[in-house]
């Protein structure tokens, strides 16, 4: 009998990892979670979650605001139609200015959505495969474990990610260009 479970996204450090390790390149979602599933024994996907916010658009939208909006619609629903594939959406706030002049956007709610989803009780979930970086998540993790979920996570290299999430957690997978290159959106796309 195999072991269901859930694949959860915190898009934010994704997308970082993707940015700072990766180039940018462009991953098929779809793909990538099938990869890692298939590198734990006996897992099958129950289901998929990414967490993320539209970005921020100020009273008088302006033309690259406009763009950037529909370009994240565009992308969250394309991850919707993936099957076994949910789109969780928090909120970007504005929370003032830097002394640069540049604003400063703080999401909202993503993070505890993300902790609820590690800690649910659910039938038949075995576990959580958690691709995050932030230290907020442990105490869902501790609740997870005590509800016997093995908790997988996923990182990128050492520099970002906690190292006591990492310690919270039952097992690893680093996130490898191995891994990416198997996950590459095709070119037509």
């Amino acid at each position: 009998m195999s072991d269901k479970y859930e694949f959860l996204i915190d898009g934010g450090y994704f997308k970082y990892l993707i940015k700072n390790e990766f180039h940018n390149c462009r991953i098929d979602y779809s793909k990538f979670v099938n990869n890692i599933i298939s590198r734990i024994d006996d897992a099958v996907l129950m289901r998929a979650k990414y967490y993320d916010c539209l970005p921020y658009c100020s009273k008088e939208i302006t033309l690259e605001e406009q763009r950037r909006h529909e370009k994240s619609v565009s992308f969250f629903n394309a991850l919707k139609r993936l099957d076994k594939f949910d789109v969780v959406l928090g909120k970007l706030e504005c929370r003032g200015i830097d002394k640069t002049g540049k604003k400063i956007f703080v999401q909202k709610r993503v993070d505890v959505e993300l902790a609820v989803d590690i800690c649910r009780e659910k039938n038949n979930l075995y576990g959580v495969v958690l691709l995050a970086g932030d230290s907020d998540f442990i105490p869902a993790i501790k609740a997870a474990k005590d509800l016997g979920k093995v908790i997988i996570l996923l990182h990128g290299e050492q520099n970002c990610y906690h190292q006591e999430l990492w310690d919270a957690c039952d097992s690893r997978i680093k996130i490898t260009q191995e891994i990416i290159n198997n996950s590459l959106m095709e070119k037509n796309h």
